[in-house]
């Protein structure tokens, strides 16, 4: 595979020249993977020091030490912590267990032993060398707990180093005080390690508050992980070693871990100074985890100053930490730290390890995971690898399982090399001997060798016919018009039965691009070998860090460089099909180009009658981690109802994802297989409808099984109604909300997820999971690898490359919010994460706080604002109407216009009147495209906003800044003055009657006489109330207020209400995400506050464009809250609390599907 070497701005021919910078950049980029001696201001860009005995240098790639590790360092590359311990009073004669040395054992017959560890910790795992081979199970470990009582280790998780080394693992919640080890092979016994985890902190990224600066020098952040303690530099270095905030109320430190990680115990080191050291006194120092909720908290009360603070990190059900947050204490000015030592691990994926989670197991026991520690494995090594991580390939003629084969002397080439895994030799067998072993010997083998020689030339000979045949043909094919294949592209109407042409019309909405056929060495290749499986083909490295991700699809989204990447990989494989294709079984499809792969397919039970045969059409599709997370399925029809409820029962589904309405554009997408009002029977299994709960964009439904009458299984449908049949949703904000339901929902089956032929929409929604769990582990997202994976278990999984564009967006926007929805319950430790009150409102920083939010929000949608009247280029399209030139005079503000997918379009009461009004269609808690968002009429569209009212039955009308008409010369007359005289126009005769007024608002019945019938359907009179609002501002109490009075006011169905303030979009839109929020608060129980913002920024943009707009709408929030709970008597908040909880049949199971986990999980 050709690799592209070209650099910006240097010429291609200078090829050496481009070879040698990107060597440099490659050197650049992996440098800090490495190891060096820790020495101050040596500038290392390596991220581990070595610990070396006699400070000797370590091995720069893998941190081995020349001889022995230094005193208290042991383990892979000398990274782990020994803790400290002392025999028991009781035991004498134990000097060998503590000499530090390997060298000298147990020589008095001691059979057990135990001690007491300096400082209590976390327990993880030990290390024990004896003196000759023992059995894994002579030795067994206990541990003392802080109550004194004694718990045994698992003796399962024990993996062999060597034929005197073993290390035993014992993860544990508990604070452990000390070991015992008993057994057998204590007599045999040498030395003991205790495992006190790695420092994980050093050289990870650091921010703090304020920087000092004192003498041209920066008291950097990143002193605190540089590995350097107070006690290590002279006074004139200190400024190189500690942190030092400015002087100022607000003082915090803050680091970021690269990979999530298991904390055991913290250590900070103070600076010990006379003028300094009270600076950390009465610290608060949090952990946070991926979605920034508090991990663990503590507040330091030590009456007296440390020079070092040992804090243990205690476990809770949430091991994983991705941050660290350390604050000053209240009676200090300023923030000091010289080192943070956080001794833990790495978290990884299954079956990876290594200090980057960068190595894979090999295990013998290829189902096992291996210790991340270490990659030593219970089961031993897999055939072919050796040493302590199993990830040394076995020595040069030598292979097998524990490398205990010796590759024969008859394979070919000087040194006998074989492969290390199988044995077979690599240069083949010398002659006479068989391949591959060649160990063999080969009868009559000169008669063999002819017959051979003659069987290559007649093949040979035949490849050389058949490449002349195929070249002329592909010649006489290439000219014969346009070629036909499989659609991957165009209307999703019929998704997976496209057989389309290759030149096709461009598909709108994204961009405008010329494609010309293109002929790659991929495409060659596949033509050349139809049996080919894409397996090798991918780049190296096609992963975007999270980092990079918005500015790589602002990049991207319009050029061509996503739909080469999508067309570079192909829609189908050659794996087996057998089952799909077979004549019995081909009616079962609904499209006929869409069958499983044998391999990957779902297999139903069959019966002793044979009634049922075991064919689906659906797949099992490997999760991220590798395992079969996912069903993906078509819809089922009429014909395979049974046997798709027969597929729910038996492999105990209880969640199902539909991304398809029941009929779109005409066609039956779906058989409906749950009930609406009665109960529906499959053949033995009654399906029972428990609740619905219908959303903007999705609907929820709680359903029961029962088989026979006697089993009973309940599952939940989560129904995904927005996405457009030809199309994908114009925001993708209604699926980033809708997943994280389904994903937060519990569940321990296979998640099934269907759209109508089960490749699209389902590999759209499987691969948005996959990349999220991708994210949260590696903090990148590989959007060609992971659509190459879902290709292999199911063929044209996303399949067109609108799909794999918007499958970018919406990644981007759920992971920048990922874990920001809570419960109602949650809503006072949410507003302390938040900093929302107090002192801490206006500071932002920290990790997780309400300006985060904003900002992540901001980030997410910003790619859609027309900023100072500068839309980007695709925009020209979205808003084709708002921008024409005769349109141009109805916009208030240039750069605030409807998105022509969300406009209201008016029907012209007579031929002179104009279709546009600067308006957009909003959801509200319930229906999407529900109100309306507008600006104040101009004076020259008064008619219009009076046409937009009546011929899209608005009910109701909540205005601001109605009464700036006086000072503003925009804003038209849309009221009478007052009761007595109408406001007339050539259409309308409007009458307005003052029904109350409070100091917040004036509450006015309007009644719109239609002055001639036209042939729009109607009344000649129309109805609406009307709220002039007289406030235009964020208190969060007049804010609840109106609120309220919206609420009372708000029509029945259909009627509709419009907010409308001057520009259309700042305060009408912050109410109307406000009151969307309410109804979730009191429906729902749950809030996510991000995604609704985002989705009604998604359609205008200009919403909540501040900080302080966002943060009202959390304190209204509040404010709500604790109203209904003043006014709630504590029994019955009980009951109301546990049934938003529980969930009972008939009430409100939803509520447990809002939680703070993470989204791709």
């Amino acid at each position: 595979m050709a690799t592209d070497l070209n650099l910006p701005g240097i010429p291609s021919k200078y090829f050496i020249f481009r070879l040698i910078v990107c060597f440099i950049l490659f050197q650049r980029c992996s440098a800090n993977i490495c190891y060096t001696k820790n020495e101050l201001n040596a500038k290392s860009e390596c991220k581990y020091h070595c610990h070396c005995q006699d400070d000797a240098a370590c091995n720069r790639t893998t941190g081995r030490c020349p001889s022995k590790c230094a005193a208290g360092w042991f383990g892979p590359g000398c990274q782990y912590v020994s803790l400290p311990f002392s025999p028991e009073s009781n035991s004498s004669g134990l000097y060998w267990l503590t000499d530090e040395t390997d060298d000298t054992c147990n020589i008095g017959g001691i059979q057990s032993v135990s001690v007491n560890l300096k400082t209590p910790q976390i327990l993880t795992w030990v290390r024990i060398v004896v003196d000759n081979d023992v059995n894994l199970g002579d030795i067994q470990l206990l541990y003392k707990k802080e109550d004194e009582t004694q718990q045994r280790c698992l003796t399962n998780r024990v993996s062999r180093v060597d034929n005197t080394t073993v290390d035993i693992f014992c993860p544990t919640s508990d604070i452990v005080k000390g070991v015992i080890l008993s057994g057998r092979g204590v007599k045999s016994l040498c030395s003991l390690y205790i495992s006190g985890g790695r420092n994980v902190a050093l050289k990870q990224r650091t921010q703090q508050s304020s920087t000092y600066l004192k003498s041209d020098t920066l008291w950097l952040s990143s002193n605190a992980v540089d590995g350097s303690v107070y006690s290590d530099v002279e006074l004139k270095d200190i400024a190189l070693t500690c942190t030092h905030t400015k002087e100022s109320e607000f003082g915090q430190w803050n680091l970021t871990f690269e990979r999530p990680v298991e904390l055991y115990k913290m250590v900070l080191n103070n600076r010990w100074q006379s003028c300094c050291r009270v600076r950390l006194k009465g610290f608060t120092l949090r952990t946070l985890n991926r979605k920034k909720k508090s991990v663990f908290d503590y507040t330091d009360q030590e009456k007296n100053v440390q020079s070092d603070y040992i804090i243990i990190h205690k476990q809770s059900a949430e091991k994983s930490v991705k941050f660290i947050e350390i604050t000053k204490g209240s009676d200090s000015e300023i923030l000091t730290l010289c080192e943070v030592f956080a001794y833990g691990e790495v978290k990884c994926l299954p079956k990876r390890f290594g200090r980057e989670c960068e190595r894979v197991c090999n295990c013998a026991d290829q189902t096992e995971a291996c210790f991340v520690s270490t990659g030593g494995c219970p089961s031993g090594c897999a055939a072919g690898y050796t040493g302590e991580d199993c990830y040394t390939r076995c020595p040069k003629g030598r292979f097998g399982f524990i490398c205990n084969s010796t590759c024969s002397v008859h394979c070919d080439g000087a040194d006998n090399a074989c492969d290390p895994i199988s044995g077979s030799c690599d240069r083949g067998c010398v002659p006479g001997y068989q391949p591959p072993l060649c160990t063999k010997v080969i009868e009559n083998s000169h008669q063999d060798g002819i017959i051979i020689g003659a069987i290559v030339g007649v093949t040979l000979g035949l490849i050389i016919i058949v490449t002349i045949l195929f070249i002329y043909l592909f010649r006489c094919h290439s000219t014969s018009g346009p070629s036909l294949k499989i659609g991957r592209q165009g209307s999703q109407q019929d998704e997976g039965s496209r057989l389309e042409l290759q030149n096709r019309p461009t598909s709108s909405g994204w961009r405008k691009l010329s494609r010309t056929p293109r002929l790659s060495v991929r495409t060659i290749l596949e033509e050349e070998s139809p049996d080919s499986v894409y397996t090798n083909m991918l780049p190296g490295n096609t992963a975007v860090p999270i980092k990079d991700l918005r500015s790589f699809l602002h990049q991207h989204t319009t050029d061509s460089f996503l739909i080469n990447q999508f067309e570079s990989i192909p829609m189908a494989n050659s794996y087996a099909k057998e089952h799909g294709t077979a004549s019995h079984n081909v009616k079962k499809n609904r499209y006929k180009n869409i069958v499983p792969y044998d391999h990957c397919r779902v297999i139903l039970c069959t019966d002793a009658q044979k009634k049922h045969n075991d064919y689906i059409n659906a797949s099992f599709i490997k999760s991220f981690d590798n395992t079969q997370k996912y069903i993906a399925a078509q819809a089922p029809t009429d014909q395979t109802s049974n046997d798709f409820v027969r597929m729910l029962w038996e492999k105990r589904i209880d969640r199902v994802v539909m991304l398809t309405n029941v009929v779109e554009q005409r066609k039956i997408k779906c058989a409906v297989y749950w009930p609406q009002d009665v109960d529906k029977v499959f053949e033995e299994i009654t399906v029972k409808l428990i609740s619905l709960r219908v959303y903007a964009e999705y609907t929820i439904r709680h359903l029961q099984l029962t088989k026979n009458g006697e089993n009973h299984r309940t599952l939940t449908q989560f129904h995904f109604t927005a996405w457009p049949d030809n199309s994908v949703p114009d925001s993708p904000w209604g699926l980033v909300d809708f997943q994280q339901r389904v994903m937060t929902a519990p569940g321990d089956g296979p998640l099934l997820v269907h759209c109508s032929a089960g490749v699209g929409r389902t590999g759209t929604f499987i691969a948005l999971c996959n990349l999220l769990e991708e994210a949260e582990a590696l903090d990148k997202m590989d959007f060609l690898s992971t659509l190459w994976a879902l290709r292999q278990d199911r063929m044209s999984m996303i399949q067109t490359d609108e799909q794999y564009i918007f499958l970018h967006k919406t990644a981007l926007a759920a992971h920048l919010i990922a874990g920001t929805s809570f419960r109602q319950n949650d809503i006072a430790s949410k507003f302390m994460d938040l900093k929302i009150e107090g002192t801490d409102a206006k500071k932002g920083a920290g990790f997780g706080t309400y300006i985060q939010e904003f900002n992540a929000v901001t980030e997410a949608t910003i790619d859609e604002t027309c900023h100072q009247g500068m839309c980007p280029e695709e925009a020209e399209d979205v808003y084709q109407n708002s921008r024409a030139a005769v349109n141009k005079e109805k916009n208030r503000v240039k750069n605030i216009l409807p998105k022509d997918a969300y406009r209201p379009v008016l029907a012209c009461e007579i031929k002179s009147l104009s279709k546009y009004i600067n308006a957009a269609f909003v959801p509200n808690f319930t229906k999407d495209r529900h109100d309306i968002l507008t600006q104040l009429p101009l004076p020259s569209t008064v008619t219009d906003f009076w046409r937009l009212v009546t011929q899209f039955q608005v009910g109701l009308v909540v205005a601001f800044e109605a009464d700036s008409k006086n000072a503003d010369e925009t804003v038209g007359a849309f009221l009478p003055e007052n009761d007595e005289e109408p406001l007339k126009s050539e259409l309308f005769e409007i009458q307005a009657r003052l029904e109350r007024e409070t100091s917040l608002w004036q509450e006015l019945s309007v009644t719109v006489f239609k002055k001639r019938r036209s042939l729009l359907a109607g009344d000649c009179e129309h109805r609406v109330l009307c709220l002039l609002c007289k406030n235009a501002d964020t208190d969060p109490d007049n804010m609840l207020q109106l609120q309220r009075k919206i609420k009372s006011c708000r029509p029945v169905k259909p009627a509709r209400t419009l907010y409308m303030c001057r520009n259309g979009a700042d305060f009408c839109g912050l109410v109307c995400v406000q009151s969307i929020l309410l109804d979730r608060l009191e429906v729902d129980h749950c809030l996510a506050v991000p995604y609704v913002v985002g989705a009604i920024k998604a359609i205008r943009p200009q919403v909540i464009p501040t900080e302080d707009q966002y943060r009202c709408l959390y304190l209204v929030l509040k404010r709500q809250h604790e109203s209904t709970a003043n006014s709630t008597h504590g029994a019955e908040g009980d009951r109301n609390s546990n049934n938003a909880v529980e969930a009972s049949p008939g009430e409100d199971p939803d509520n447990v599907y809002c939680n703070v986990g993470a989204v791709g999980k």
